[in-house]
């Protein structure tokens, strides 16, 4: 499978409920709006909002990463499921929020 059949991120968004079990509103969730650092402490204090509306500014990105490094759909779905686990385990221990889109670019 080439990188032009992989999946845009707007049609792999169908399938976040089911790895993630977050279910998106619609595909207008993604966004590329800047990440506010107040609503990183938010999500590493727990805020489930906070985290997935952090999801939804990064998702473009580590779906962009992930793609321009794996080969077909399955592999890019894996890597990014594994990105957000990682960045929901260790989301308490990033020191600086301002960081927080290239801690996340370094996770992916």
């Amino acid at each position: 499978m080439s990188k032009q059949d992989v999946q845009t991120p707007e049609a792999a968004s169908t399938e976040v409920e089911k790895d993630f079990g977050i279910r998106p509103y619609c595909v207008d969730n993604i966004t590329n709006d800047p990440v506010d650092p107040e609503n990183v402490k938010k999500a590493q204090n727990g805020d489930d909002e906070a985290f997935s509306k952090l999801f939804w500014q990064t998702y473009r990105y580590v779906f962009g990463i992930s793609r321009r490094y794996l080969k077909n759909d399955e592999d890019i779905r894996d890597a990014i499921q594994d990105t957000y686990t990682n960045i929901y385990a260790n989301l308490k221990k990033l020191k600086s929020p301002e960081a927080f889109v290239t801690w996340v670019g370094k996770i992916a």
